[in-house]
């Protein structure tokens, strides 16, 4: 017999794996290794560049008060940059996406304020598990201010997204690893620890992450939920069967 949930689609949980199995472990997830990669990268750039500056400004210096005593401060700098440099990058959070799914509302622009109010109710009525769930305004490059629901929990973060595009309304989610070198580092010590005592087998890391999944299926939840309230807010005879034209994105 067919079901309100099977007349809509996408209503079960389907979403894009971006990384592949087994993508919610950090210390297993390419995805994550390589966005680990591009940061050192970067930081390394960013010391580069700092240090040649540093010494050019010194040689200046020397120059214009002919006291070539000033440049022996310069492996004191290089060393105290890259220290602040190292530190930083230890500490810094670094994000990488594991999953996405979004859908587009033909014509239901004006509903965007409701849908979002009612994901972030939806949130706190079922009382998924959290450490923290709050609106953020983030400014993706080309796409100016945006408002989301961010969700954080543990070493991952969600991010739901509700907004006009035209004249229709884009709602989705992503979820992602978001979490620093040093944690890492410290998640595969303890990592080492259970290989030890016999809790490191591939069985006990993937139900270790099954309370990730269920996170993830109550975001996509919450979401439907603001679809339908979105499609009730423009059309409050539309039933969960309606047929309001929707576009699922992959």
């Amino acid at each position: 017999m067919a079901t309100q949930d099977d007349a809509i689609p996408d209503r079960q949980l389907s979403y894009t794996d971006v990384s592949g199995e087994p993508s919610f472990d950090p210390l297993r997830n390419s995805r994550f290794g390589w966005q680990l990669v591009r940061r050192a990268a970067l930081f390394l750039a960013a010391g580069i560049v700092a240090d040649t500056a540093v010494f050019i400004f010194l040689l200046l210096v020397a120059a214009i008060t002919r006291s070539p005593a000033v440049v022996i401060v310069t492996p004191i700098i290089s060393f105290v940059l890259a220290a602040v440099l190292f530190v930083a990058y230890l500490v810094m959070p670094v994000p990488a996406l594991l999953a996405q799914w979004s859908r587009l509302l033909s014509f239901h622009a004006a509903a965007g304020e409701t849908a979002f109010e009612h994901i972030s109710a939806a949130m706190q009525r079922h009382d998924t598990p959290v450490d923290s769930l709050r609106p953020k305004t983030l400014r993706p490059p080309g796409e100016g201010a945006r408002r989301y629901l961010e969700l954080r929990r543990g070493v991952f973060s969600g991010f739901i997204s509700c907004f006009e595009h035209g004249r229709d309304l884009y709602l989705g989610w992503t979820f992602w690893i978001y979490m620093s070198p040093w944690r890492l580092l410290v998640m595969k010590i303890g990592r080492q620890v259970q290989d030890w005592t016999g809790r490191g087998d591939d069985m006990h890391q993937t139900l270790r992450y099954e309370s990730t999944r269920a996170t993830i299926a109550a975001l996509h939840s919450c979401t439907l939920e603001g679809i339908d309230a979105a499609i009730h807010a423009i059309d409050p005879e539309a039933g969960l069967a309606g047929g309001t034209p929707s576009v699922p994105i992959t």
